[in-house]
């Protein structure tokens, strides 16, 4: 009777941890995540790119916030591009080398593919400072009403864009080109908001001062959109470092795609009810199995006694 305890303890232990690891190991590799964080470190006098690539549905809205690691006299400035791409290899193959080209070519595409249309969208750019927001930052609409994603016809990036696309480090303030001023949009009618309402997105009906979601941007259609942040070091503690050991400000940025059905991509959503139906198929395989045990168990007591 002992030796069938043991038996029976040894299958219900193994049963439970291959069932948790694959849970684990599904959960990790089928769902993209569509709430990201990365850290950031900037330097003085210093650009980096950050980007996120993302499957989204018509609807979703993006939001972005940042936290300084210290409260350092840290100020710097923040832009950030929305461009869509209907190859998803792209952008998820894309690396941190290629993030300025998208960033500052919304006319052009990289070498290897072919399509002649997308979305884009530039903002203006925002002015930050660690020590007056107290660590938190709440990226916010630089234009009201929103100005939407708009068309751009596209060609591939011409040879002399080659460099460009080569690996990179960080590059220095004075080498980089001043943005150029967006063209004058027409002149449209936009319905009117309530004022202190959260605008037309999902939390529409809730107060800004009392909601916790500030989306930048709304996207139009479905499809796979690359976020790219631009950040800019306007100041830093300079009298914190040296020439030999420059300072280091850690900063943490955290992007939310947020659709009308929730936190899943447009990969996942039409796949949720095949996620359902296989979970409750191996829970049922699970139940069955624990059966099995259990009466494999009292039936060995019973023919013992």
């Amino acid at each position: 009777m002992l030796r069938s305890k043991n038996r029976f303890a040894n299958w219900t232990f193994w049963w439970f941890f291959l069932i948790i690891t694959l849970n684990g190991n599904c959960f990790a590799h089928l769902l993209a995540p569509a709430i990201l964080s990365t850290k950031l470190q900037l330097k003085a006098d210093t650009i980096e790119y950050v980007g996120f690539p993302q499957s989204a549905l018509n609807g979703t809205e993006v939001e972005i916030r940042l936290q300084c690691a210290d409260d350092s006299d840290l100020t710097f400035q923040v832009q950030y591009v929305i461009r869509s791409s209907p190859c998803d290899k792209e952008f998820f193959d894309a690396g941190r080398h290629v993030q300025n080209f998208y960033f500052e070519h919304e006319f052009e595409i990289p070498p290897g593919y072919d399509y002649t249309k997308i979305l884009f969208y530039k903002s203006q750019p925002q002015q930050f400072n660690c020590r007056q927001s107290h660590g938190i930052i709440l990226v916010q609409e630089d234009e009201h009403p929103r100005r939407p994603l708009e068309v751009h016809d596209v060609k591939k990036a011409s040879s002399k864009y080659t460099n460009i696309l080569s690996p990179t480090a960080s590059r220095s303030v004075q080498d980089q080109k001043p943005i150029n001023g967006r063209h004058q949009q027409k002149e449209r009618r936009f319905r009117r908001e309530f004022a202190g309402l959260n605008g037309d997105s999902l939390d529409g009906g809730t107060k800004i001062t009392l909601s916790s979601w500030h989306p930048v941007q709304k996207l139009p259609a479905d499809g796979i959109y690359f976020l790219v942040i631009k950040f800019t070091v306007i100041k830093s503690d300079s009298h914190e470092k040296t020439a030999e050991v420059p300072l280091i400000h850690n900063l943490t940025v955290d992007v939310q795609w947020r659709s009308p059905y929730g936190h899943l991509s447009a990969i996942d959503y039409p796949l949720l009810r095949f996620y359902a139906f296989m979970w409750l198929f191996y829970a049922a395989l699970a139940v069955n199995m624990l059966r099995a045990l259990l009466d494999g168990y009292f039936k060995n007591t019973v023919l013992y006694w």
